[in-house]
């Protein structure tokens, strides 16, 4: 009898600790961000709503921020009922580590805070051509040729790898795959070798290959795979022109070589939308374009990450005489509702064109999917289908601030997909 008392005490303690776990108070304070962001001007509040009181502190040598209006010193103990909200509010631009302490002494949590400087931005929307290296053929494999001496790489033995960028070919400067296929073409139908100058790890290199008469392809060949440089079209998200900076894309980009996501000597370059391929369920649409005016950079890329390509702007490339700023939305500004986003469907025009935030994803760290988002402007969904190919990076607007970028579509229901937050990019291209 006493057995089946203890039990059902236990089972009775179980159910106690299993509905505490999951009651909303508590999930409420166990959703406090290990880390935020808050803006100079502005202010941030957490809503635990739990019945007892904990201490607070800053734990800094000098006033950053105030907790419910009390100012904190190194060690100051502010006292915060946890059934109401904790309101945090930036005094200087700085980190802070805010301590969580029951009883004034018994640590409980910490959070970090970042107090950042607000500035305006200038939206994108523009579309981008993007290249690995200095418009260059780039070199992915070797093809071993079928001669009476066997299987064989002249390239190879010559001494050219993967990954190296063709520069010249018998002294002819090298853009795209097209020419270097004709002039090797026409070189060894005179000649049985060749000159070829690649780059290596910013490094130039010149050498000679032998060609071979290949069995299978009936005419010499010097044994490569070629692939041009372009990695596709994308959307610029922002230009910060305080230290003449962009972010594009949302996501990162890989090249024929570079499996990471890394690629050498990035650059962005004007583009121009001169098709539209219509998504439908599972079948993803495109942006089709052409790369315009090559000889002139739109920027250099210095990071390729899984929040988007960051890099310096071209001075002259920017007009800021007739640009409408906009303010930065961080995580805690970004409501689900009506928004808008930037982006080109024709030429180089960008429109605006209305889309909903469906859902806000719970995020304590960084992710490349932030938000679900559906396009509402039926003008978009006419001439696309939703969201397409290209389309990573259109800036997204809601209530005068860039809150994010469109990152990715639902394969299978075009008209949705995700965002990537503005927070977590900008935190990715300054640190």
């Amino acid at each position: 009898m006493k057995s089946n008392k203890r039990k059902l005490t236990g089972i009775c303690l179980a159910l106690t600790i299993l509905f505490i776990g999951f009651s909303s108070p508590v999930q409420n304070y166990a959703n406090i961000p290990d880390e935020i962001r808050i803006l100079e001007n502005d202010h941030y509040e957490i809503q635990p709503s739990l019945p007892i009181k904990i201490y607070v502190t800053s734990g800094q040598n000098e006033q950053v921020l105030s907790l419910n209006g009390n100012e904190t010193l190194a060690e100051d103990l502010v006292e915060v009922n946890l059934g109401k909200p904790l309101k945090i509010e930036p005094k200087d631009i700085g980190e802070v580590t805010v301590e969580f302490r029951l009883f004034g002494y018994v640590p409980l949590r910490s959070m970090e805070v970042n107090i950042v400087p607000d500035r305006d931005l200038i939206p994108g929307g523009e579309s981008i051509g993007i290249r690995s290296g200095a418009g260059e053929v780039i070199v992915t494999d070797h093809y071993f040729l079928q001669t009476q001496n066997g299987e064989l790489s002249p390239a190879k033995e010559a001494g050219i790898k993967a990954g190296d960028s063709i520069v010249k070919v018998d002294g002819q400067k090298i853009r795209d795959i097209d020419k270097t296929s004709k002039i090797l073409e026409n070189t060894l139908e005179e000649s049985s070798s060749i000159n070829i100058t690649v780059r290596r790890n910013n490094e130039f290199k010149k050498t000679t290959v032998e060609s071979r008469y290949c069995n299978e392809l009936q005419k010499k060949s010097i044994g490569l795979y070629l692939a041009d440089s372009s990695l596709g079209v994308g959307t610029l998200t922002y230009i910060d022109k305080k230290n003449n900076t962009f972010g594009a894309l949302g996501h990162s980009v890989s090249d024929f070589t570079n499996r990471d996501g890394s690629f050498r000597d990035g650059r962005i370059v004007n583009a121009r939308i001169v098709d539209i391929e219509e998504g439908k369920s599972g079948k993803p649409g495109q942006k089709r374009g052409v790369f315009v005016e090559e000889d002139q950079p739109y920027g250099k890329v210095e990071k390729n990450t899984d929040f988007g390509i960051f890099g310096q702007i071209e001075d002259e490339q920017v007009d800021t005489t007739s640009v409408n700023k906009k303010s930065i939305g961080l995580i805690d500004h970004v409501d689900e509702g009506e928004a808008e986003i930037l982006t080109v469907l024709e030429d180089d025009k960008v429109e605006r064109f209305d889309i909903e935030i469906k859902r806000l994803m719970p995020q304590n760290s960084a992710s490349g999917k932030g938000m679900v988002i559906e396009v509402t402007d039926e003008e978009l969904k006419e001439e696309t289908g939703g969201i397409i190919q290209g389309m990573s990076g259109s800036p997204i607007i809601q209530e005068d601030r860039i809150v994010g970028a469109v990152t990715h579509v639902f394969v299978n229901e075009p008209t949705k997909g995700y965002g990537i937050f503005l927070e977590w990019m900008l935190y990715e291209a300054e640190r």
